[in-house]
């Protein structure tokens, strides 16, 4: 009889255990999801009639959402995995940049934490446009974890077409330029629907673990904790520069073809790892970024790199900064390259590193003035006003992208900012 009380007494205990255990499992997804896929206070600056502004044809929306574990020991051989294996959902979403996924996750096993971010506005005049919104975070769980979320969204879309008198005889369409303030809505636009779609998903995620979701407001929520210190020079070398382009000063600049990408990528590592963290991301730095950030031996160390578009075929890039030497202008293309920076470190240690970049591309149109002996292209330069205007672009969209994914981590929590953002927003749909 006794026996079978003390087995009684075990089983309660090895459940009771057990259920703990999920019960902190579940506490922590909560706030993981709190942390890593709350985009309520970049909602905050949204306006309701935003598509209305925006001269868009048809849009058309692949979106992948996933939060869930994946034991360690099951990376080790990850060459040899299916995508689909390791995340529930995948199977059908050949869209899915299934490799980049998988590299990710396996970076995570030398992270502490690390979030990972991808903002791609791409345009063609004959084609279409796109623009892929990534975000990807993962953070070590007990027993041999790891923990990460993902949420994706590919928007296809297609501007109004311009309809064209031929010889007076009839009428035909045409694919439409698109202007920098066209860039600027549309990727705002598309912001909005990406970040209320992940709201929606992390909300659905939230109930299903019976947590409340209004806690996902507070900082306290968040995984990653820094100093006052940290937060102070986060903002200095990553100014918020969300100002847009004047109608006026943009609309004499069309372009045929482009591309922007944004990558945003912040990890806490451990120092001993550093070396082959940085290793890993190689393809994303270039020589001279990856070696500060590698061989820093003071409290934070920073590098910034701006490269303007070249202004003619014969002349190189020469500080372009790729694996395969300088760059020429192809095609009419004009390539421009941002780059920022910096590593600072932290208690029991770990080193806190933050970095952007942008390789960026653009083609212009052609104008068509009418002149004499009839209707002649006339063909645009890249003029210093050009420059400055791409400059500022990519640079806006740098800062928009942080703040879409990154606002809960890396910035602070400022009232300033956040109306700032609201104004420039609603002024960039006037």
């Amino acid at each position: 009889m006794k026996s079978l009380h003390g087995l009684v007494l075990l089983q309660y205990i090895l459940y009771a255990g057990f259920a703990y255990g999920r019960s902190s499992d579940n506490a922590f997804r909560a706030k993981f999801i709190r942390s890593e896929l709350n985009y309520t206070d970049f909602l905050k600056g949204a306006a309701n009639n935003s598509e209305t502004m925006v001269p868009l044809q048809d849009t058309s929306t692949d979106t992948f959402f996933h939060v869930g574990t994946i034991p360690i020991g099951k990376l080790h051989n990850y060459t040899s995995l299916k995508f689909e294996d390791l995340l529930a959902g995948a199977k059908n979403k050949a869209w899915i940049p299934a490799q980049q996924l998988k590299e990710e996750i396996v970076n995570c096993i030398d992270l502490s934490y690390g979030s990972f971010s991808s903002n791609e506005f791409k345009y063609d005049k004959e084609l279409h446009g796109w623009m892929i919104m990534t975000k990807f975070s993962c953070t070590p769980l007990k027993r041999d974890n790891i923990l990460l979320g993902i949420a994706i969204a590919r928007v296809r879309f297609r501007l109004k077409e311009v309809y064209l008198r031929r010889q007076n005889t009839y009428w035909t369409t045409s694919g439409r330029s698109i202007m920098i303030r066209d860039i600027q809505k549309i990727a705002d636009l598309f912001a909005l629907r990406y970040s209320k779609f992940v709201s929606n998903r992390a909300e659905e995620d939230l109930k299903a673990l019976n947590s409340r979701p209004r806690e996902s407001r507070k900082r306290s929520g968040t995984l990653l904790h820094l100093s006052s210190e940290a937060y102070e020079i986060l903002e200095k070398k990553f100014p918020i520069n969300l100002e847009y382009s004047p109608a006026s000063g943009s609309r004499p600049f069309i372009f045929t073809s482009l591309t922007i990408p944004v990558k945003s990528r912040v990890m806490v590592v451990q120092a001993s790892k550093r070396h082959s963290v940085l290793l890993n991301l190689s393809r994303e730095l270039s020589g001279a970024a990856a070696e500060t950030l590698d061989s820093c031996a003071e409290p934070s160390c920073f590098t910034q790199t701006k490269v303007r578009p070249i202004q003619s075929e014969s002349a190189p890039i020469k500080s372009c900064l790729q694996p395969n030497g300088d760059w020429k202008l192809k095609n009419d293309q004009h390539h421009c390259t941002v780059e920022n920076a910096i590593i600072k470190r932290l208690g029991n240690e770990q080193d806190l590193i933050v970095y952007q970049t942008s390789r960026s591309f653009f083609k212009f149109d052609t104008h068509k003035r009418r002149t004499a002996h009839g209707v002649v292209e006339a063909r645009q330069e890249l003029t210093e006003e050009a420059t400055d205007l791409w400059t500022n672009l990519v640079q806006q969209q740098s800062s928009l992208a942080l703040l879409m994914h990154h606002k809960r981590t890396v910035l602070p929590e400022k009232e300033k900012l956040k109306a700032f953002w609201r104004g420039q927003f609603l002024t960039s749909l006037q």
